[in-house]
């Protein structure tokens, strides 16, 4: 995962083990390709990371991107590709998740030229 991403968050966090590692944790998660050869080319320039998002309770998010199959293109990467998970936990007080979510996407558009591939969402650049 690009440096300019991971500053505040931990991990990587092997795909297989997300539901039970990030149980109960709120805040941002960025999921990536975990090989680096395996990049996608955006407009600006290439990058492993396919999907930025939120969530109350990262652990039991993940579980339902795959079980529920909404997002079709992640659940393809998430069937096909080895995937890590870098997190930003935020404590029950912050009450600015989607602003932080936000302001993450916001700042990969504005590095690779357009929000992840598997996002289904682009930033709003008045939040």
């Amino acid at each position: 995962m690009p440096r300019s991403f991971c500053k505040n968050y931990t991990g990587p966090i092997k795909w297989d083990n997300v539901q039970s590692e990030l149980a109960e944790i709120r805040g941002i998660y960025i999921i990536s390709i975990s090989h680096k050869k395996y990049l996608i080319s955006y407009p600006r320039k290439k990058s492993n990371i396919i999907y930025i998002g939120r969530s109350e309770n990262i652990g039991k998010r993940l579980w339902e991107h795959y079980y529920y199959k909404k997002n079709w293109g992640l659940y393809n990467y998430i069937d096909y590709y080895p995937l890590n998970v870098h997190v930003m936990e935020l404590q029950h007080g912050n009450s600015n998740v989607k602003k932080h979510e936000n302001k993450t996407i916001l700042s990969f558009e504005n590095e690779y030229g357009c929000a992840p591939i598997c996002n289904l969402q682009t930033a709003n650049p008045d939040l």
